[in-house]
């Protein structure tokens, strides 16, 4: 299962207008501090945040438990002029934990004030964890404009988004060429499955690395180590795996 807590900045837009007009600067620099605290507090836990919109990030927080959301939350809000709520929820599916925590008015409050929901007794099992790569994109980059490439890649968010969303999954832009699939047991095969795709729909071909781990930090270690090894065997033969997985200290390679 997986353990998703979404951070929002609550009464974010009703705050932002007492700065005036020429704020948008200011609330970018605000919005960029807040994710960059958050990442390092969740992450030096065995988490991972993922960003949404601005006032809105994803957190996977297997293994963290709701005294260490507390402490987390209590950090952040004394270090910034706003007020964020945490709602969390488990589920095999991650995109069915988004749907339970997006109703937090049905969780259970876990702080004083109410500040932080969820459901307590959730079970700390996998992470699954798919780290996409697309090919090519440096060559592409040469013979087009920066923003040209840009839009290329927001189209390819979009697709992606809505391929891993049928399957019951979250997907992520992390800059570059680079997507996170927060993924459940059928990793493997949704990945396959989107090699396929983008192949035959997108006309591009892409390497996936999944990790499994208890914790999300651990998962993408050990994602990104199977990209590092799809790059590896793409030096030394022709035919390669575009999908390669690790688990803890077991090795296994996807077809």
């Amino acid at each position: 299962m997986v353990q998703l807590t979404i951070l929002t900045l609550s009464e974010y837009g009703k705050w932002t207008h007492t700065l005036g007009v020429d704020r948008e600067y200011a609330l970018q620099m605000l919005q960029a501090s807040i994710y960059g605290l958050s990442q390092r507090l969740f992450s030096g836990k065995g988490g991972l945040v993922f960003q949404a919109r601005s006032d809105q990030m994803f957190a996977i927080t297997n293994m963290i438990s709701i005294k260490e959301h507390v402490e987390i939350h209590e950090e952040i809000i004394s270090k910034f002029p706003i007020f964020m709520d945490m709602t969390i929820a488990y589920d095999k599916s991650p995109l069915k934990a988004n749907e339970i925590a997006f109703n937090s008015s049905t969780l259970y409050p876990l702080s004083e004030y109410g500040h932080i929901r969820g459901i307590t007794g959730f079970d700390n099992d996998s992470v699954y964890l798919i780290h996409i790569d697309i090919e090519g994109v440096t060559e592409i980059s040469a013979k087009q404009s920066c923003f040209d490439v840009h839009s290329l890649i927001q189209r390819i968010h979009h697709k992606i988004t809505e391929f891993f969303q049928q399957r019951n999954s979250l997907a992520f832009y992390m800059g570059g060429d680079n997507f996170i699939i927060v993924s459940d047991e059928l990793a493997q095969q949704h990945a396959n499955e989107f090699v396929d795709y983008a192949k035959s729909v997108l006309g591009i071909s892409v390497n996936c690395g999944i990790g499994i781990g208890n914790t999300a930090r651990k998962a993408v270690m050990l994602a990104t180590a199977s990209l590092d090894e799809i790059r590896e065997q793409r030096k030394q033969k022709d035919n390669y795996s575009h999908v390669f997985c690790l688990q803890h200290s077991k090795l296994k390679t996807v077809n």
